[in-house]
């Protein structure tokens, strides 16, 4: 059952990223809040390592759950054992390597693999449609290089699947470096979060402030008449 194994090993391998990115990233918000609160404290040494911790976000480890066992499993163990044989034939000759490699990079890459990750996690999310993850996809191919990234990672190790390593052990030998790719992607979508998170926290700040200085005006105001 060459799909079954693919779904368990990616789908198990891109949760485990994940889930290392996102412990990784609750450790440096205790570590900053450590040093902030060293930098502002003079006369007591409170720690914050009895703050909450950050909420697992299990609707984005769904997501790349997900991702990781459809499109990392499935669908690439029938496009690069199914369809490239028949399309490109068996030879592992450089030129059939290289034709490989280009059509990955240059129509699977752009038009399929990436925007398949950014409608999945959508997908997911309760307060997201499919719309919302194409605009993230286009935002962060022209803001964060999401596609110079891919190129740069998978460009070689493709050349590398499709001209040394076998058939049988290419989906294996790709999850095995795609673990890197999807702490990758954990990333991006992590700093995504957090800019809204900060922009939401802002505005609220803002509000705040504004119905504080509203209300100090008018018991001046108040006073003045008294």
């Amino acid at each position: 059952q060459p799909y079954a194994a693919a779904f368990l090993t990616c789908s198990v391998k891109a949760s485990a990223a994940d889930m290392v990115v996102q412990s990784s990233q609750d450790d440096n918000e205790k570590t900053n809040n450590n040093i902030i609160n060293d930098d502002t404290t003079t006369t007591t040494t409170t720690t914050r390592d009895d703050a909450p911790l950050l909420l697992f976000d299990m609707q984005r480890n769904l997501a790349f759950w997900l991702y990781g066992g459809v499109y990392q499993g499935c669908v690439q163990e029938f496009v690069y054992n199914k369809v490239f044989p028949w399309i490109f034939g068996d030879s592992q000759s450089w030129i059939t390597v290289l034709e490989e490699v280009a059509v990955d990079m240059v129509f699977l890459t752009p038009f399929l693999c990436l925007p398949v990750a950014y409608l999945v996690k959508a997908g997911v999310a309760a307060d997201q449609c499919l719309q919302d993850g194409l605009e993230r996809y286009v935002q962060h191919v022209q803001n964060e290089g999401l596609l110079f990234r891919y190129w740069s990672l998978w460009a070689p190790v493709q050349m590398l699947t499709f001209g040394v390593v076998p058939v049988h052990l290419r989906i294996p030998f790709i999850a095995l470096v795609s673990f890197f790719w999807i702490m990758i992607l954990s990333n991006v979508s992590s700093k995504e979060s957090n800019s809204t998170d900060s922009s939401s926290s802002s505005s609220s700040s803002s509000s705040s402030s504004t119905a504080t200085t509203a209300s100090s005006s008018s018991t001046s105001s108040t006073t003045t008449e008294c």
